[in-house]
């Protein structure tokens, strides 16, 4: 994975430096139009990660088993379905508003995962204070047993609250379970080759309390994409169960 304005690890790929940007309510834009740092968004959001941090997480164990594998996903969802998955953690619970016009393969995957209770136990065991947790990775196994190529929109531009699946290996949009969330604001410097499915719809500030046990900010205040360090966290957290609950 290439980053634009720092190098980090992120699961199994590097990051590069390079130069992409966005702004307005779309996820996609032109790289003619850079986004701006808001300084009173950003001390405002400084101050919900404080209070935020300020929260204990349960103590808990990671999971010691693998779930069960697939040989690839059953087709779940239908177009046009509003969907939310409530994820549950140690650290709280916060929901995510699945976007199928982005890349329906991935979501189809997540849902799919879900629903077989895939997640249960699994941790967020990387992430990087005010940058962005990556989980979802089973123990033992590098993946649910499969891979799907997720769609991609063009331009497309993570943003604070982006929920999207890591890139695993072969073409860009390839993902298995691995999934991770933007914390940075007003985006996050990847190269587009990760399968967005949705954004943070309630409970941004429990994602904002497990980016807190990862290693400290490399580049504190006014975070115009610059990422900090990925690493393990402090203390394990871990996905306790996520619901997918349909309209």
């Amino acid at each position: 994975m290439r980053a634009l304005c720092a190098s980090i690890v992120f699961g199994m790929l590097t990051a590069g430096a390079f130069g992409c940007g966005g702004s307005g309510d779309s996820s996609t834009t032109s790289q003619s139009t850079i986004p701006t740092v808001d300084t009173v968004a950003t001390k405002r959001r400084s101050i919900a990660i404080a209070a935020a941090a300020a929260e204990k997480c349960k103590d808990v164990k990671p999971a010691k088993i693998a779930p069960a594998g697939y040989a690839a996903p059953a087709q779940v969802v239908e177009k046009g379905e509003k969907l939310t998955a409530v994820v549950k953690t140690s650290c709280g619970i916060f929901d995510i508003a699945l976007n199928l016009k982005w890349s329906p393969t991935a979501v189809n995957s997540f849902v799919f995962l879900a629903e077989k209770g895939f997640y249960d136990g699994l941790g967020f065991e990387r992430a990087a204070f005010d940058t962005y947790v990556e989980g979802g990775k089973p123990r033992g196994a590098s993946g649910p047993g499969y891979s799907v190529e997720g769609e991609i929109p063009e331009n497309f531009i993570y943003r604070h609250g982006l929920v999207a699946m890591s890139h695993s290996k072969g073409p860009f949009g390839q993902a298995g379970s691995v999934f991770f969330v933007v914390v940075a604001s007003p985006w996050l410097d990847f190269t587009t080759e990760h399968a967005p499915i949705g954004r943070i719809s309630k409970g941004i500030e429990v994602v904002e309390r497990i980016s807190e046990l990862g290693p400290p900010d490399e580049y504190p205040g006014g975070n115009i994409g610059s990422v900090g360090e990925i690493g393990k966290l402090k203390q394990p957290v871990l996905i306790e169960g996520i619901t997918i609950e349909r309209a």
